[in-house]
């Protein structure tokens, strides 16, 4: 519990700084979170890197697992930075194209379902979907063992308008 706490508490200092920074200081923090998830995630990239590119050399291995931490950062930074900004500032950063089909399905109330990968920033595509007029949105997300953390994300996540849907409902 003490450990689920201090996470917690980790979790609402490091979105007090990203507030405070707004996305370009935001990039300023890649490098240093790199460092730190670097040892996090080593075992699991080069896992991954070596059974999509067993023939790949080395070095082009290496540089490709610090290409790919540099993404992780990047994409959670900007997830955190989306859970304490404005609609409006988010409906400026993830642009939706005009008439597109979200549009579509609202205006003839049609049911879709739409299934984003994790690309880009899904966290800032999330949130704006919720924003969308007319359509009712749910995401069916992994709950958090961390029930703080856990609690915290389902709130972050609906505030825009997004219902949030447990795998296992």
């Amino acid at each position: 519990m003490i450990a689920h706490t201090l996470s917690f508490v980790a979790v609402k200092l490091l979105l007090l700084l990203v507030r405070g920074l707004g996305q370009k200081g935001v990039r300023s923090l890649i490098p240093l979170l790199s460092l730190l998830l670097k040892p996090y995630r080593k075992k699991v990239i080069q896992a991954n890197l070596n059974k999509c590119f067993p023939e790949m050399p080395l070095a082009e291995k290496k540089a490709l697992h610090q290409k790919y931490l540099g993404y992780l950062c990047e994409v959670l930074l900007q997830s955190l930075l989306g859970f304490v900004t404005t609609p409006k500032r988010l409906a400026h950063w993830q642009e939706f194209a005009t008439h597109n089909l979200l549009d579509q399905m609202a205006s003839q109330s049609t049911n879709c379902f739409v299934v984003m990968g994790h690309t880009s920033n899904w966290e800032w595509s999330g949130l704006r979907a919720g924003m969308q007029q007319g359509l009712h949105m749910a995401a069916v997300y992994k709950p958090q063992s961390n029930t703080k953390i856990d609690r915290f994300l389902k709130k972050t996540r609906r505030r825009f308008g997004t219902e949030m849907v447990a795998m296992s409902e």
